[in-house]
């Protein structure tokens, strides 16, 4: 199943650090298991999958795939419905399953992902229909129009239902003097213990953490956190060392908050898990349709991604992102604000644009006939190496005569490797690392390194051929993103030469996926 033989594998070997097998990479094995087992058990193992594939060691896999498939053949003409997992070492003990009658202040701790069968997601979530449209690279030369969705907005009424009457640790992002102070006093009249983070603190993970700490030490577990540092209007400037120190104020400040809060927001008090309130100031519409004289920052977006990622992983908790109009007094806003976060459940994104509270829905458009295409003879600047989504992008958007430079880190005559250079596919490139580790004694996760580096080197011999086919000129320039100045001199003599920059195709990133409480600081900077 792991593609490697038994003598290089131990069962305490760590999936990640020794075998080279990330987040990513244990769904795909676990799998892999599930295709082996009989009828019925596959669905099981699925359910299982966030449980399992915490375990850190094989020997914690095995265990708990034993366990779990015990319990599962324990009688009947089928699997029976199985727990969750056993959590990893010095992780959250195990969940007890939500019921909404519990008595008044009693406590459970939910560890797993997985809501339980008779409770819906807390939050209504619309997305495209994905099994419609696939994500497959290998579907880009279907001629067919590719689907287009976009986001409407609709006027949509303050839900006629109960406000929940707050209790214990509220902790409270500071933003501008005027909101923040609406809200502490809100959040209080609807009886929460508010904690201010102040923006000094938010500018350093460690003091975020320190100030956590010192909040449930003095007051109990964080039940609700409400972030208002993005909801600053004032404009970034992003030719100077500024946007850095706000990026860490306004978006990863974050981040650190709720991992630091997150043993009190996985308590259920009276059926309730924590709460996470989001602010921005984009008008309303989360900057679609921006009025011109609203000045809003970019990095005041970056909480939408990040509480829809912690809605995946924690269904329980309640996580809502809300977009203002910065020209109502703040006095206003912050009622806004409060109402959506003692409103329990329902839309996860909310705008109130002049006030009128205001949802989104994914509605599939047809490209209007006419639109705008490019010029003849297009100068295309891509990065992220010629592979991936840009590799696949560019093969669907160049033509002939069209001039493409690509930006990447990585020398494009990095060197070769005949052995792996004649092999026809990845496990047979695997087959032979594996040997060659063997021989020169290195393990499992050097043998997926080079593995990686070799099928991006062969990518890119792969997408430079079928750009040179398609009659194409490229250019490949050694740049690093992260560089500003060699990415500016990069462009500018690009620009010099050609007398124009027609398309920028910006798809260099990192992936580092993980699951929430074991992402690092280091790891989220480097994304």
């Amino acid at each position: 199943v792991t593609g490697y033989p038994a003598d290089m594998l131990d069962l305490d070997q760590d999936v990640e650090a020794e075998l080279g097998i990330d987040s990513i990479k244990r769904l795909e094995l676990l799998e892999r298991v599930s295709e082996r087992l009989p009828d019925g058990w596959g669905a099981t193992m699925h359910d299982a999958a966030a449980g399992v594939t915490r375990l850190r060691s094989l020997r914690g896999w095995v265990d708990a795939l034993v366990e779990l498939l015990a319990e599962a053949g324990g009688g009947g003409d089928g699997p029976a419905p199985l727990p969750a997992a056993a959590p990893a070492p010095d992780a959250t003990p195990a969940a007890t399953p939500v019921a909404g009658d519990e008595a008044p202040g009693e406590v459970t701790v939910l560890a797993s992902r997985q809501p339980s069968a008779d409770k819906a997601p807390v939050h209504d979530l619309p997305h495209p229909r994905r099994a419609e449209h696939p994500a497959d690279p290998a579907l880009l030369d279907d001629p067919s129009p590719c689907p287009t969705f976009v986001m409407k907005a609709r006027p949509s009424g303050v839900p006629m239902v109960p406000r929940d009457w707050l209790s214990g640790l509220h902790l409270l992002a500071q933003g501008d003097h005027g909101l923040t102070e609406y809200v502490r006093s809100a959040l209080r009249a609807r009886g929460a213990t508010v904690v201010l983070i102040p923006i000094s603190t938010l500018a350093s993970p460690d003091a975020i953490r320190d100030a956590v700490a010192d909040a449930v030490e003095r007051h109990g577990p964080v039940r609700g956190l409400v972030h208002l540092s993005a909801a600053r209007t004032r404009p970034v400037d992003w030719n100077s060392s500024d946007w850095p120190a706000r990026a860490r104020v306004e978006a990863k400040s974050l981040f650190t908050l709720v991992q630091a809060s997150l043993p009190g927001l996985l308590q259920t008090v009276q059926g309730r898990a924590g709460r996470v309130l989001g602010a921005s100031a984009f008008g309303g519409r989360f900057a679609r349709d921006l009025p011109t004289h609203i000045e809003g920052c970019a990095l005041g977006g970056a909480h939408q991604g990040l509480l829809k990622s912690l809605a995946l992983e924690f269904e329980q908790l309640m996580l809502k992102s809300v977009d203002l109009d910065p020209e109502m007094d703040p006095g206003d806003l912050a009622l806004q604000l409060i109402d959506e976060y003692v409103i329990w459940g329902g839309r996860q994104e909310i705008g109130y644009p002049r006030g009128q509270r205001t949802v989104f829905d994914l509605e599939e458009v047809l490209l209007a006939d006419g639109a705008p295409t490019l010029p003849d003879n297009a100068v295309i600047v891509a990065s992220g190496g010629g592979t991936g989504i840009t590799a696949a992008v560019l093969k669907r958007l160049v033509r002939k005569g069209d001039h493409v430079a690509i930006l990447a880190r990585s020398p494009r005559d990095a060197s070769s490797d005949p052995e792996l250079d004649a092999c026809a596919t990845p496990d047979e490139m695997r087959a032979a690392l594996i040997a060659r580790g063997r021989a020169q004694g290195f393990g499992p996760a050097e043998v997926e390194s080079r593995l990686a580096s070799a099928m991006r080197r062969r990518e890119l011999a792969d997408t430079l051929a079928a750009l040179d086919g398609r009659g194409v000129s490229t250019r490949y320039l050694e740049i690093d993103v992260r560089d500003a100045e060699a990415v500016a001199a990069g462009l500018a003599g690009l620009r010099e030469e050609t007398g124009r920059i027609d398309v920028l195709l910006h798809g260099a990133g990192v992936i580092e996926d993980c699951l929430f409480a074991d992402k690092r600081d280091a790891s989220l900077d480097r994304v």
